[in-house]
């Protein structure tokens, strides 16, 4: 797609042959902390994409428009998702609901109580690796990755985290073989570490299969990464020997062709916005 903009470039980091390892092993992380927070890198995508451009902070419902439409969303679910995803930070920080100037600061915003951010970014832009590993341990457990079914549970009573997280399993997920969407570890690091959607707007572009870009940039992630390759970790009831293991059991139960035909379905944000629905229901309903 010509109108897919990169953000500011990342540094490089060693490959490491293998999905497994470029998540997990310490030999994929780099030693140098960049001048950007995760946070700051995880916005940077739709926000190089709006009227303000890049470094700004400022998420505009113009850059989520574009930014949809690279990802793979098509039709009325553009213009409708570039309002629908803005506007609720938005109200938030009293900005306007024109279309045109629905926007929100994300740095200023910060961590969420209510969003799937929450405890995860911390007030400076930062990821909290032990909040992160909580939630991993709490949510994916011995299976290695989250299903649709995990995401309820989170999801219920809070329909702006219900729109995140709907969003990004319906625009990153994968297919395990028995044709079930997940979300892996390495899309979850990438999407707190900030390369995740720039990267799903170039593998769309290249008819490819996401894979991560092997370079965790961050240093809380690149803690994360460490800690999960089998360091002394214990959360949840599942320590980092098991934890590995789950990881690596889940990279087996991966569809690669599934996956790609998902990834590069044109999608609409029914699902997503249906869900958001849904988490606003009374237990049992909706």
């Amino acid at each position: 797609m010509s109108n897919t903009i990169a953000p500011k470039p990342r540094p490089q980091a060693p490959t490491v042959k293998g999905d497994l390892a470029q998540v997990v092993s310490p030999d994929a992380v780099i030693s140098s902390q960049p001048a950007r927070t995760e946070l700051q890198d995880h916005i940077a995508f739709f926000e190089t994409l709006g009227a303000g451009g890049a470094g700004t902070g400022v998420v505009q419902a113009k850059g989520t428009r574009e930014g949809l439409r690279a990802l793979g969303l098509a039709g009325i679910s553009v213009p409708v998702g570039g309002v629908a995803l803005t506007a609720p930070f938005s109200i938030r920080q009293n900005k306007s609901l024109f279309a045109n100037k629905v926007a929100i600061d994300r740095i200023k915003e910060g961590v969420r109580a209510d969003g799937t951010d929450a405890g995860v970014f911390q007030k400076d832009g930062t990821v909290d690796p032990a909040a992160f590993k909580k939630f991993w341990a709490n949510t994916a457990g011995a299976k290695g990755y989250i299903s649709e079914k995990d995401i309820a549970p989170l999801t219920h009573g809070k329909p702006v985290s219900a729109l995140e997280f709907g969003l990004l399993m319906d625009l990153a997920a994968k297919v395990t073989t028995t044709g079930e969407r997940v979300l892996t570890l390495d899309t979850m690091l990438a999407f707190y570490d900030g390369s995740l959607f720039a990267d799903l707007a170039k593998a769309r572009e290249s008819n490819s299969l996401y894979k991560p870009n092997g370079a965790i940039v961050h240093d809380g992630v690149q803690q994360i990464a460490k800690s999960l390759s089998g360091q002394a970790l214990q959360l949840g009831g599942v320590d980092a020997g098991e934890g590995a293991k789950a990881i690596g059991a889940a990279t087996m139960t991966i569809d690669d062709e599934a996956s790609l035909q998902y990834q590069q379905k044109t999608k609409t944000l029914g699902p997503t916005l249906a869900g958001a629905f849904k988490a606003m229901c009374p237990a049992g309903k909706g």
